[in-house]
């Protein structure tokens, strides 16, 4: 990928974290408000996480605001990532909000996978740390609903889905770079061609009847500069008979 396509990707990186960014800090705010009222050490422990929340992503919504972000992107996102699951990993044993933590793990792994373009082996990584955060959680707290094994299927299938939307995103980043680098090669192979030839060659607009393109010989036969050929064949007084 060239520099300029680098670029282009992080600005949209960065544009895509804002939009992500946003729904985890309103939630964040919400959740203050609902556990501020609330006393005791589940209220203590809830608002700590909801506190810690609000501050990670708001931290991560102005860093996108930087040059800094856009070259540094996958290391601080997956930090702050890693964080808001350990964050709500201990609201959802300590807090006694195991849905919540649920809710939250499934999103940010098909979040994640679905507007950050890193690869496969990184989002892998990613699941595995909201599976562990998931583990952990039922090892402190067991659930007695008998829902367990269904909220485990529904993680397995967010993290298969994620995966998947990682893998077919990057096989079509693939291709598509390597149709262009086949369409360059083809023109830069062409251009060859036209260059090379020993007839003066014009490539004229029939519409409009300008001059688009002209070979090495046109250039050395006619005495004029690439320059000046953006112009009708008429206006630069090339035949004698016109």
């Amino acid at each position: 990928m060239d520099s300029r396509a680098s670029t282009m990707r992080d600005a949209w990186v960065a544009r895509m974290v804002q939009f992500g960014s946003g729904p985890i800090l309103i939630l964040a705010l919400l959740n203050i408000v609902e556990f501020y009222p609330t006393s005791g050490a589940r209220g203590s422990w809830a608002l700590s996480c909801s506190l810690l929340n609000f501050v990670l992503s708001a931290s991560c919504l102005s860093l996108t605001f930087t040059r800094w972000f856009t070259r540094n992107w996958r290391p601080v996102v997956f930090f702050l990532l890693t964080a808001l699951v350990a964050s709500d990993t201990v609201l959802g044993t300590l807090g006694h909000e195991p849905m919540l933590l649920f809710l939250s793990l499934i999103l940010l792994m098909i979040g994640a996978a679905s507007v950050l373009p890193w690869s496969t082996r990184v989002q892998v990584l990613f699941n595995l740390v909201c599976v562990a955060a998931w583990t952990i959680k039922s090892l402190s707290a067991p659930a007695l609903d008998g829902k367990e094994p269904y909220r485990i299927a529904g993680l397995i299938s967010a993290a298969a889905l994620s995966w998947f939307s990682c893998y077919a995103r990057g096989r079509f980043v693939r291709e598509h770079e390597e149709s262009e680098r086949i369409i360059r090669e083809s023109e830069g192979a062409l251009r060859q061609i036209f260059d090379a030839n020993t007839d003066a060659i014009t490539l004229i607009d029939f519409a409009t009847r300008r001059i688009q393109d002209v070979n090495e010989q046109f250039v050395r036969l006619s005495g004029f500069r690439r320059e000046e050929v953006g112009k009708t064949t008429d206006g630069l007084n090339l035949w004698a008979d016109p």
